[in-house]
């Protein structure tokens, strides 16, 4: 993105293009069941509260923790508010 700035610039300042009438373009996050959890692991990651370590053994389900089964506890629950209303 930030050479094309540039480029588009440079275009612009040779009069090779009109100039920009339009404010920057935006960009947008689309946020849904698959990208919060990993943005939350990512920024656990981030912050240090977590290694890598930790989240190897929570995928793979070391020391009795089963992530399927807390998974399907999630959905459920989710399942049940969403039924309720």
């Amino acid at each position: 993105m930030l050479l094309t700035n540039h480029a588009v610039n440079l275009l612009v300042n040779r009069k090779v293009v009109p100039p920009r009438t339009r404010g920057p373009k935006r960009y947008h996050i689309y946020l849904n069941f698959i990208t919060v959890p990993l943005f939350c692991v990512l920024i656990l990651l981030a912050c240090k509260a977590i290694d890598g370590i930790v989240l190897k053994r929570g995928i793979i389900g070391a020391d009795g923790v089963k992530p399927i089964n807390i998974m399907a506890l999630f959905i459920s629950l989710v399942s049940s508010s969403v039924n309720a209303n």
